[in-house]
């Protein structure tokens, strides 16, 4: 069975084309860690909670509030996830025990679908090789294709270059407003 439908083809597209276009120095393996994320959610990352918690204060207490930033960034393909930066959060009074509540919250109930990596990671590659995505790195595609399929498309983290040129910090939530309370439900 094909569990790719036109719609969630479309929205992976979509995402990715937008992906590229807001961080052109973006590597494949940031395209492909978006659509990690986008399947899997956040649950490889929150195997112990006290753990988790003292990495988000301590990277919290280390960012400048970011009063001009984007607070939430749609990444869902087929259930509802964002991308919550924390910066953005921490300029309009988010706190970050809420963020924690969220993203513990989101990586306890998020669909994950471990089907939809391999022809998401097809598409992908397809996309970036005839040029309809655009990565940085295109050159390493043959050699990412290897190690992520080998390894059976594994939670990766973000390329060196992405993290010089964009400095990701943010969480994955289930909504783009975490103080709701619904997301504790």
């Amino acid at each position: 069975m094909d569990v790719m439908t036109p719609t969630l083809n479309d929205r992976a597209r979509a995402l990715l084309t937008a992906h590229a276009a807001r961080y052109p120095a973006w590597c494949i393996i940031d395209a492909y860690k978006l659509l990690f994320q986008a399947c899997m959610g956040p649950g490889h990352a929150v195997s112990e909670p006290t753990r988790v918690k003292r990495v988000l204060l301590a990277e919290w207490n280390r960012l400048t509030p970011n009063p001009d930033g984007d607070i939430a960034e749609d990444i869902g393909l087929h259930a509802p996830l964002w991308r919550l930066h924390l910066a953005a959060a921490k300029a309009q009074g988010l706190s970050p025990d809420v963020i924690l509540k969220g993203f513990v919250h989101c990586a306890r109930t998020f669909p994950q679908r471990s089907d939809l990596l391999a022809p998401l990671w097809a598409l992908l590659r397809n996309e970036t090789r005839s040029g309809g995505v655009q990565v940085a790195d295109s050159t390493e595609l043959v050699a990412v294709d290897h190690h992520l399929q080998t390894a059976g498309f594994p939670a990766v983290s973000h390329s060196a270059a992405y993290r010089r040129a964009y400095s990701p910090a943010y969480r994955l939530v289930g909504t783009s407003r975490p103080h709701e309370p619904a997301i504790h439900a």
